[in-house]
């Protein structure tokens, strides 16, 4: 959560930073805190055994355990870090929310599923 960076040409994100490594760099004494978010089935149920499917838009889903759902916050502060760091991170990806999972031994999907945006103060027309 955080990240930053680029694409590479084959697609892949390719990390240069972290925005929080950045706040911290500015010495700022704002609170600028994840967001927390509980993952929980179509119809906010948590699944048996605390297994959650998570469907994809196909209709095809995989089954993860604990999943635990972080997002960057949307307050003034945070809105005024993403303006400070605009010149230098112009055209730049952020990783914006992140879903974690637990490894469990009886389910095949685990790991990390991400979203990431440019910030619209990081646009720049090339």
């Amino acid at each position: 959560l955080g990240d930053y960076g680029h694409f590479t040409d084959s697609g892949d994100f390719c990390c240069e930073g972290n925005i929080f490594a950045e706040f911290k760099s500015l010495s700022s004494k704002a609170n600028i805190t994840p967001r927390q978010h509980k993952i929980s089935e179509w119809g906010g149920e948590q699944g048996e055994n605390d297994i959650v499917r998570a469907c994809h838009y196909s209709g095809a889903f995989a089954k993860i355990y604990k999943p635990l759902g972080l997002s960057l916050p949307s307050n003034d502060n945070f809105r005024s870090l993403l303006v400070a760091l605009s010149t230098r991170l112009i055209n730049r990806y952020l990783i914006t929310t992140v879903v974690q999972c637990s490894p469990n031994p009886c389910l095949s999907s685990s790991g990390i599923w991400y979203n990431i945006a440019k910030p619209f103060v990081w646009h720049r027309k090339k």
